[in-house]
């Protein structure tokens, strides 16, 4: 997976750190290259992100638990004696548990 996104990430950015480069030291290259292939360069980090975001999606099934747990789910709160909302996941650990 790590692969993959790396070859990616090289496939999509490296064009355009060339551009910037050759626009920094090459007189009119700005104005005359990079101009017209700088949305198509904008385009591409962006699929390149989107392409990111599927490819750890369908490999790995840790980053699928994380997102699923952080995004998907609703924390269940109940009321405690003194009015505050707490969490209805307990500590094991805790003295707070103890009845």
């Amino acid at each position: 997976m790590l692969i993959s996104v790396i070859v990616l990430f090289i496939v999509t950015e490296l064009p355009q750190g060339v551009l910037i480069v050759l626009s920094a030291c090459k007189k009119n290259f700005f104005d005359t290259v990079y101009l017209p292939l700088g949305d198509i360069m904008d385009i591409v980090a962006l699929v390149n992100n989107a392409v990111n975001f599927v490819l750890y999606c369908s490999m790995s099934t840790k980053f699928r638990e994380t997102f699923l747990r952080q995004y998907c789910s609703v924390p269940k709160f109940q009321k405690a004696d003194n009015g505050f909302n707490l969490r209805e996941k307990f500590d094991s650990f805790s003295n707070n548990n103890q009845v």
